[in-house]
């Protein structure tokens, strides 16, 4: 596919979206790209198999759901940078080593977005003296699950959010490989 133009149609302060005029096999036509910054998940994990989800309020869906920690990596940040800002923002919590459990893109037809998935090993007290700061990226609340419970939940449909879901198979495919906290 040959990119032959390229405008802007609407831009804010978390995405642009850009109408391209391709050309694959003749055919001309318009392809609609939102650029979005890369972002984080992070999956803060005790040695008991668990975690902490956050009950986020989303506009887009109307809906509230719960999520795993994460957020954009600003300018000039690493993807552990942002790991480590993002964990600290919405749940106070401090990363210590973070383990990196893979990347995907969550939609490469429409963006080029690229999403690191890291764990950050914590304890079973830290996890449960977690306090989300009041009026923090539309985090309502937060719940300290098993991960056994975690999966029941995605699969009742209580988990929706899609980077939630792709991150917690990379947590597993993590477990299955050996993988392990420094506790």
């Amino acid at each position: 596919m040959d990119k032959l133009a390229s405008r802007v149609v609407y831009e804010n302060p978390w995405l642009r979206v850009v109408e391209d005029a391709v050309e694959q096999d003749g055919v001309r036509r318009p392809y609609a790209v939102v650029d979005r910054p890369d972002s984080v998940v992070v999956v803060p994990w005790t040695e008991r198999r668990e975690l902490i989800l956050l009950l986020q309020d989303r506009h887009a869906s109307g809906e509230q759901g719960w999520e795993l920690p994460g957020g954009a990596v600003g300018p000039g940040e690493t993807p552990s940078d942002a790991a480590r800002r993002e964990l600290a923002e919405e749940t106070g919590l401090a990363a210590g080593d973070l383990v990196q459990l893979g990347e995907f893109r969550p939609l490469p037809a429409l963006t080029a977005q690229r999403v690191t998935v890291f764990a950050s090993p914590q304890t079973t007290r830290s996890l449960a003296g977690v306090a989300v700061p009041p009026g923090v990226d539309d985090i309502v609340g937060s719940r300290v699950v098993g991960l056994d419970e975690c999966l029941l939940m995605v699969t009742r449909g209580e988990i929706t959010d899609g980077l939630t879901i792709a991150s917690l198979l990379l947590l597993l495919t993590w477990l299955d490989s050996g993988g392990e906290g420094p506790w």
